[in-house]
């Protein structure tokens, strides 16, 4: 089923976290979420689609795990307007395309995880700026097969 529309619209929900949950759809419900802070919606495979760009009107975001999932496409650069974010888990998805540079942007983001996807290309220098200089301590992606990383803590 999908995300009941009572969550949705509820007000003042700061947290969702259905995991497993068979959940079919999109994702784009979540920019009519104001005030989530923390989504995780891992191993629901038809949680499909693509991440929407109106995702970078959720300024609230802290923490966004959308692993095991079915979505597609690329990255969205609206990531990058989430200034509060900390964790960022995407991998074992079908995500496609590059790492926006915008993500470098994002000087509280602690944690990016974007292996076992179809993301290609190098990861910006913006990124790594992040790693060498700020609060970026974990980064993983697949630059055994698919990525150039020369700042990753982790290759697949």
């Amino acid at each position: 089923s999908t995300v009941p529309e009572s969550i949705i619209s509820a007000p003042s929900l700061q947290y969702l976290f259905i995991q497993d949950g068979k959940i079919k759809g999109n994702f784009d419900f979540i920019a009519r979420m104001p005030m989530i802070r923390e989504v995780r919606m891992d191993f629901n495979l038809d949680l499909i689609g693509q991440i929407p760009t109106t995702i970078g009107q959720v300024s609230s975001l802290t923490s966004i795990s959308l692993t095991g999932t079915g979505l597609v496409g690329e990255l969205p650069t609206e990531l990058g307007l989430l200034s509060d974010l900390h964790t960022l888990y995407l991998y074992q998805t079908g995500l496609t395309g590059t790492v926006p540079s915008e993500i470098g942007n994002l000087d509280n983001l602690e944690i990016f995880h974007a292996e076992f996807t179809n993301l290609s290309g190098e990861v910006p220098f913006e990124v790594c700026s992040l790693r060498n200089e700020s609060s970026l301590i974990s980064l993983e992606m697949d630059c055994i097969g698919g990525i150039e990383c020369d700042c990753c803590t982790l290759c697949f």
